[in-house]
């Protein structure tokens, strides 16, 4: 897979990259080399997901299938 730059990393994310430099500085893990950073899909997508936002809608309806699950057993 490529490595993507700032500017293509925050097409990819769909936000400014003003945004991705902010990203970078609170955990996006990335390559410098030359002074260019380099970004990895991968990198960008597990960022994402570790900050993924659950509405209380969506957490309620898990406890309920894990509440059902378990009295299955």
């Amino acid at each position: 897979m490529a490595w993507l730059n700032i500017k293509n990393a925050a097409s990819y994310c769909d936000v400014s990259p003003r945004t991705l430099e902010t990203w970078l500085r609170n955990g996006l893990r990335s390559a410098k080399v030359g002074g260019c950073r380099r970004i990895k899909h991968e990198w960008l997508d597990e960022f994402l997901e570790k900050h993924e936002v659950v509405s209380e809608e969506d957490a309620i309806d898990e406890i309920v299938e894990q509440m059902r699950k378990n009295l299955r057993i």
